[in-house]
């Protein structure tokens, strides 16, 4: 998807309430068409600049686009083809930085009370975070994306009637990029279906959308995200191997002396070799002689913006 004059596309991240069917009382589907109703409605420009009064985006749900097995458990030789395939591209789709992510992080209310499952299936009780697709599907969104392209829908109040309202109120925040190591880690404990099947398919999956994405960006922004110290130190070991970066945007963040340490370190180790322009605005590390002086000497190349937090009003 491009910028401009390319088909938005909207990838849909949501835990599934039955093994047969992952919205049989289309609790998921409701709430998914009163956001898209807000998209649809916003004018978009195409590649001229030119307003139309609606907008076309093409939805991704796994349910619906991927090949499922039929009552026997059974996907035709050609459907089989054709399911590895679109599962093996899932790395594209989430982790693309024009895509947007849309998170359905809740269960129903009363959820698994009237819900059917098979003689010796347990319903499965955990939570978005904790369940093994989501966790990944959302990591692969936290990698390039720009905050108002990943959206927790559980937050959507039902009460505007404008995607812009719809971004403000539903923005998920980012947690930082995780390394390879850290995110297999972190998923080995989260819930599968079937664990033997999708634990080494997920990890694949995420190892390749973090290869890509963090290697090629040029700019990365993660402003505005609430970030303190341990993020930093987080997502400096996620950006050692981010050389064709060129802009790191951290402003309006809590990074103060240890977080401003750790990307010294980052670039004093060789990190971040193209990195020509960092912005540190508006954190609590830009009034510490001492950090400044750190950073302003791991790199002579490197422009530093550095203004400090505005006084609180009163």
């Amino acid at each position: 998807p491009s910028r401009s004059g390319g088909l938005p596309v909207i990838c849909v991240s949501y835990p599934w309430l039955q093994p047969d069917h992952p919205d049989p009382k289309g609790t998921t589907l409701r709430l998914l068409a009163r956001v898209l109703e807000t998209y649809i409605a916003q004018p978009r420009p195409d590649a001229r600049g030119r307003q139309y009064p609606a907008s076309t985006f093409a939805v991704f749900l796994d349910f619906c686009c991927l090949h499922q097995k039929d009552e026997d458990g059974e996907r035709t030789a050609n459907e089989r083809t054709l399911f590895s395939r679109a599962l093996g591209s899932l790395d594209s789709l989430y982790s693309h930085p024009h895509t947007h992510l849309f998170k359905v992080s809740t269960l129903p209310a009363g959820y698994p009370a009237g819900f059917v499952f098979p003689d010796g299936v347990h319903a499965n009780t955990a939570a978005y975070y904790d369940r093994g697709w989501c966790f990944c599907e959302s990591a692969m969104g936290n990698l390039v994306k720009n905050a108002g392209k990943v959206l927790d829908l559980a937050n959507f109040s039902g009460k505007t009637d404008r995607q812009g309202g719809v971004i403000n109120e539903c923005k998920a925040g980012r947690q930082p990029p995780m390394t390879h190591a850290e995110f297999a880690g972190r998923l080995a404990s989260k819930s599968f279906n079937s664990t033997a099947a999708d634990l080494g398919t997920a990890t694949e999956l995420y190892r390749r959308a973090f290869d890509k994405r963090i290697s090629e960006a040029k700019t990365l922004g993660f402003s505005s995200l609430g970030w303190g110290d341990e993020e930093v130190v987080q997502l400096c070991r996620a950006l050692e191997q981010a050389d064709a970066c060129r802009t790191l945007g951290l402003h309006s963040n809590a990074i103060g002396d240890r977080g401003a340490a750790a990307i010294a370190a980052c670039l004093h180790g060789g990190g971040l070799s193209g990195l020509r322009w960092l912005n540190l605005n508006a954190n609590p590390c830009t009034t510490s002689w001492m950090a400044m002086s750190e950073l302003e000497g791991a790199r002579d190349d490197l422009d530093i913006d550095a203004r400090p937090p505005r006084p609180a009003p009163g």
